[in-house]
């Protein structure tokens, strides 16, 4: 029965969901970056070596959540990130859509020519339940700091990497 447990866990023919807001799509978790290409090509990161993130008309003071596909290291991942201006909180989580047994970690990087931050996060399962794990705690960074990485056209611009 643990051979069983652990194969449901990794096979492509598992059923999963989208997890782009007011997306419905529900199917085999082989069919999903297709879906994504298809449907949602302008949340789909990390192909052909792109390593960029651009999220547009932010603001520290206001309310913003992205969800966003990542190809990268043979896998697929999401990457769910939030602003939350009355708590003063950017979160962001990262799971993995597990093909494989191996563990993850995500970087992201905040460049600027005076200023490099850089904060790493454990890539989590894919089965965690998203909200709970915002309001427990993940990569986390006050808002404010993230000003300095905010361009002229409302644009935020970090770096991702994600390691085996």
């Amino acid at each position: 029965p643990s051979e069983l447990k652990e194969h449901s866990k990794i096979c492509p023919y598992r059923l999963t969901s989208c997890k782009m807001s007011s997306c419905n799509w529900k199917r085999k978790t082989k069919n999903l970056i297709q879906h994504v290409k298809t449907i949602h090509q302008n949340n789909i990161l990390l192909v052909n070596g792109q390593t960029t993130v651009t999220f547009i008309n932010f603001s520290v003071d206001k309310p913003y959540n992205s969800v966003t596909m990542i190809n990268s290291v043979g896998s697929l991942f999401w990457m769910c990130a939030r602003n939350d201006p009355k708590k003063g909180e950017y979160k962001v989580v990262f799971t993995n859509m597990a093909f494989d047994e191996q563990e993850y970690e995500a970087q992201i990087e905040f460049v600027t020519k005076d200023i490099r931050y850089l904060k790493k996060e454990k890539v989590l399962s894919e089965d965690v339940d998203i909200e709970d794990t915002f309001s427990k705690g993940t990569l986390y960074l006050p808002s404010v700091e993230l000003s300095p990485f905010i361009d002229d056209k409302k644009q935020l611009k970090y770096e991702i990497n994600i390691f085996k």
